[in-house]
């Protein structure tokens, strides 16, 4: 049963990601988990049938059947445990004996086909005993269906309003690091523990945010909507851009110039698709290495500075030009950001359909080529990589 309420919970957060159901509901993992039980019981009986070699199809069902005594075994120690003080003492008696058999047996399974038969005898036997003297305080096959389906539908909303939650990019604000389409999943305890649908954070926190590091947090303007970038400044950083050099405390963060790039974004509800010229750098944040896309940029356009204040973070979209980020609407508090994302577990947008190539990347890893720039971008980061620390 374990298995179906796993993969129930697995299918409905894909389906939910992807946009084939508005939000996931519990009814949705009840029908999964049916769905997938049914399919499990099916090739259990299947199995039964002989549909596998005989050889193969007996030790499937011994299997089967040990893992049925053990479990049998479990739960008539708790009944006894918790309902014996209502049996008669000769029914508890018998009760343990055939219960300690049953261990016996058990434990001396692999001695050929004479512990088998023993198994199976006892748990049979077991079986009716508890049937015959506590079946008022067994659990109906709808009430484990339900227990199952209950503790997996917890799991997953702890999981994912404490551990990890997978989002969805929408807009290309952070091309070429993510495209319209990627699904990420994003480390939400690492900065401190979020009261699900607040801004309220509690707890201990593994560490403050970096230079460099790309978040997701609630958006000041409308919080219920959830953004994504990269950590340009942290607390008392005073932060300029002076056509596409980006400085942090005057001092300029370390950038290269890859070359000419194509922008590809994805806009409107008919996935039309925009394409515009622009230029492709390396940049080099404390110990995180990016790339970032200026389309717009001249060389004597000034914006700022911005100072960060305290508790804050300030935060730009790596495509520079078309984001809407802390310029515009100021620095973040540190009590919105949900967490610091991942990887790409999964990429699907564009005319493309399935981008295979993203799948599994990491966000915060060494820049990857978008297509067909590999030498120049090695060449950009040995670039950086020799330049003195002061420069950077």
């Amino acid at each position: 049963m374990g298995l179906p309420a796993l993969a129930s919970v697995l299918i409905v957060m894909l389906l939910d990601d992807l946009g084939y159901i508005d939000g996931a509901a519990p009814w949705h993992f009840l029908l999964a988990f049916a769905a997938f039980e049914i399919v499990a019981l099916g090739f259990r009986e299947r199995m039964q049938e002989g549909t596998l070699p005989s050889e193969r199809l007996r030790d499937a069902n011994f299997r089967r059947i040990v893992r049925e005594a053990k479990h049998l075994a479990k739960e008539a120690t708790r009944l006894i445990r918790k309902y014996g003080h209502r049996l008669e003492d000769e029914a508890r008696v018998d009760l343990e004996d055939t219960l300690g058999a049953l261990r016996s047996s058990l434990r001396e399974r692999r001695k050929g086909p004479d512990a088998r038969d023993a198994i199976v005898k006892t748990f049979r036997r077991l079986d009716l005993k508890v049937e015959e003297h506590l079946a008022f305080a067994r659990k109906s096959t709808m009430r484990e269906y339900a227990e199952s389906i209950g503790v997996a539908v917890l799991v997953a909303l702890f999981l994912r309003a404490f551990v990890v939650e997978a989002f969805k990019i929408p807009s290309g604000s952070m091309i070429p690091t993510l495209e319209v389409g990627d699904h990420i999943f994003v480390n939400k305890f690492i900065y401190g523990l979020q009261l699900p649908f607040t801004v309220t954070k509690f707890g201990q926190h593994i560490r403050e945010p970096r230079r460099g590091e790309v978040v997701v947090f609630v958006y000041p303007g409308d919080r219920s909507k959830d953004f994504i970038k990269r950590i340009v400044g942290i607390e008392g950083d005073e932060i300029m851009l002076r056509g596409t050099q980006l400085y942090v405390n005057r001092r300029p963060v370390a950038h290269c110039r890859v070359g000419p790039y194509e922008l590809v974004d994805v806009e409107g509800p008919d996935r039309r698709v925009e394409r515009e010229p622009a230029d492709l750098y390396v940049e080099r944040s404390g110990e995180f290495t990016y790339l970032t896309a200026y389309a717009r940029a001249q060389p004597d356009e000034e914006h700022g500075p911005w100072r960060v204040g305290r508790d804050r973070v300030f935060v730009m979209g790596d495509n520079r030009d078309n984001s809407h980020d802390s310029r515009f609407w100021g620095a973040v508090p540190l009590s919105y950001i949900k967490g610091r994302a991942l990887f790409v577990w999964w990429s699907n947008g564009g005319p493309g359909g399935i981008r295979w190539d993203r799948l599994g990347r990491w966000i915060t890893g060494d820049p990857v080529s978008p297509g067909g720039l590999d030498g120049p971008i090695g060449d950009c980061m040995n670039d950086l990589d020799g330049r003195p620390v002061e420069s950077r």
